[in-house]
């Protein structure tokens, strides 16, 4: 290649590279927010008036009109969450039936050559729970159904006497109860076992709640139930974890102990932790002067 010719491509790869950079300079200018701008030292010494000033107060009052809508979705999130409460009973029962187990005296044949039942040894392990209110309310709603079925007897030999009948208004809308899996999202049992000395290999049961839409009239079945049963093959008696994780709106996140610490709670959901890390980044003064949005970590938050 010519050396002319070579200086020409250097040439126009330079500027090239050059234009490169200050398109991106510029697309930098353009994505920043004007609170993100600072006025430059020595400014206010070439500008008449006081429009530095001006300029200043208005960022000024962009940051704590930011601060007051931040604060205001989530005193509505807090409001939208944090509804009148109802405070129930909800009774769990745990059952556990045995099946064609050694002990329980099956007779073998005794001129047999195979000595062994012929049957599978299994425990059957009932989970059931339901809301106290609600046993009340169906105790309740039943009296109410037989009143309302003598009501209906009278009407209706008042109706055969020749008397004007008159018809009830029926109650359209249907309580729909609250059921035991309304109440969690994963139910597991854990066996205290090893998988592999276990006759079916498992060791654990886990049950997830599908995901249903928050205006579904209708729940699945397996979200919808009172009682989970499961199956364990096996002729000896272990012990077992039974782990109940709630479904909650908001969710709540369980804590490290660094952030349980700083915040004096071992849980708590997501709106009420980031107010809690603002409350302690004011309380300490770890905003910076000029761009209150900005923090410095402490030792504690570094942690």
């Amino acid at each position: 290649m010519p050396q002319d010719a070579k200086k020409m491509v250097d040439a126009q790869n330079l500027e090239q590279t050059r234009r490169t950079a200050e398109l991106a300079a510029i697309a930098k200018r353009r994505s920043e927010k004007p609170t993100d701008k600072a006025m430059p030292e020595g400014i206010e010494d070439l500008i008449v008036g006081n429009g530095v000033q001006q300029y200043k107060r208005m960022r000024e009052l962009e940051r704590k009109l930011d601060a007051v809508m931040m604060r205001k979705r989530l005193d509505q999130q807090d409001s939208l969450h944090n509804a009148t409460k109802r405070y129930s009973t909800l009774r769990v029962w745990v059952s556990n039936t045995v099946e064609n187990q050694p002990w329980q005296g099956r007779d073998l044949d005794e001129n047999a050559f195979d000595f062994t039942s012929g049957v599978e040894a299994t425990y059957r392990v009932k989970i059931e729970g339901r809301v106290v209110e609600d046993e009340d309310t169906d105790d309740a709603s039943e009296k109410g159904s037989d009143d309302e079925d003598e009501d209906k007897a009278d009407g209706e030999a008042l109706d055969h006497d020749g008397a004007p009948a008159t018809e009830a208004p029926k109650n359209s809308a249907i309580r729909q109860r609250t059921k035991f899996s309304h109440f969690f999202k994963a139910i597991t049992v854990d066996f205290d076992r090893n998988k592999n000395l276990q006759p079916d290999g498992t060791s654990q049961v886990e049950w997830k709640k599908p995901q249903v839409p928050l205006n579904a009239a209708v729940l699945p079945p397996q979200a919808d139930f009172d009682c989970l049963e499961f199956e364990r093959k096996s002729d000896e008696n272990i012990n077992c974890m039974i782990n109940l994780y709630r479904d909650e709106i908001p969710e709540r996140f369980t804590l490290s102990k660094e952030l349980a610490n700083i915040l004096d709670t071992n849980e708590d959901d997501r709106a009420s932790i980031i107010m809690g890390i603002w409350e302690y980044v004011k309380a300490m003064g770890l905003q910076q002067d000029e761009e209150k949005r900005l923090i410095q970590c402490d030792d504690r938050l570094k942690a």
